[in-house]
């Protein structure tokens, strides 16, 4: 597989020909599609030609919903810069309305994808996906991945929920993770 899909529809069909099958996409972003509450706009747009361009070559695609939260429902203190994803890194102030995004994008992309991750690195990279330095523990991972993951079976039963913190081996919080029930949240364990 994949992190990201290839550019054009012939890079994807030669990497499909060497038998590269999966493509995980980031571009199902709360913050991109909902840019103010209630707000859905045309930018779905951008994410149905994503998952046309990964359907033109046969690739089946992996969403990875990056952040947990959009720049308007962010916790970030006022001192978090609106660069790149730092604000979106932070826990959203009302988390029913990140499931009901994810349930709205579930529903959407559906008969596309089959495979969901719940953010990308959470903890463990500095200033990206719930950070320690906001105060976020494994807990906090926990709790939204157990919400994410009731939101996302709840549009699609049949689907696949990634979780976990995957990190450098002498880090702990994989196990801190497993031993805070995160398993209990996920079918499949980053």
């Amino acid at each position: 597989g994949l992190n990201h899909p290839a550019t054009t529809v012939g890079q994807l069909r030669l990497l499909a020909q060497a038998g590269i099958r999966w493509v995980r996409n980031w571009s199902v972003n709360w913050d991109w599609v909902e840019p103010g509450p209630g707000t859905f706009t045309t930018t779905w747009e951008a994410q149905d030609k994503q998952f046309a361009h990964m359907a033109s070559a046969d690739m089946k695609p992996l969403v990875v919903f990056p952040n947990p939260s959009s720049s308007w429902a962010s916790t970030a203190p006022a001192t978090v810069s609106h660069a790149l994803w730092y604000r979106l890194a932070y826990a959203p102030s009302d988390p029913a309305l990140l499931y009901r995004f994810l349930g709205n994008a579930v529903e959407r992309y559906r008969s596309a994808c089959t495979h969901w991750e719940f953010l990308n690195e959470p903890l463990w990279v500095p200033d990206f996906c719930l950070p320690k330095k906001g105060g976020y523990t494994v807990a906090d991972y926990v709790r939204l991945l157990e919400g994410a993951y009731r939101a996302i079976k709840a549009a699609d039963p049949e689907s696949t929920v990634i979780g976990g913190i995957a990190n450098e081996p002498d880090a702990t919080l994989a196990e801190e993770f497993i031993s805070a029930g995160g398993l209990e949240h996920c079918d499949i364990l980053n």
